[in-house]
């Protein structure tokens, strides 16, 4: 299966509607095993809570789409 490329902004924004919380920063970085990472520098709770839930869901979406150049 070919994966459609898409910027960096594409997942957060997608991992963000996901959650559904008002208050989250996500940023996305290159990962060298996985292809990309989601990292959540700012949330209205636990930032661990959060972050495996964008882990989660970042799991489903690299089957789908990978970074951009």
């Amino acid at each position: 299966m070919i994966k459609e490329r898409v910027g960096a902004q594409q997942p957060v924004g997608m991992i963000a509607a996901k959650i559904g919380t008002a208050g989250l920063e996500i940023l996305v970085r290159r990962d060298h095993g996985v292809g990309w990472q989601p990292m959540v520098v700012a949330a209205p709770g636990s930032l661990i809570f959060f972050q495996r839930e964008a882990e989660e869901i970042a799991k489903r979406l690299r089957m789908e789409y990978d970074l951009d150049n």
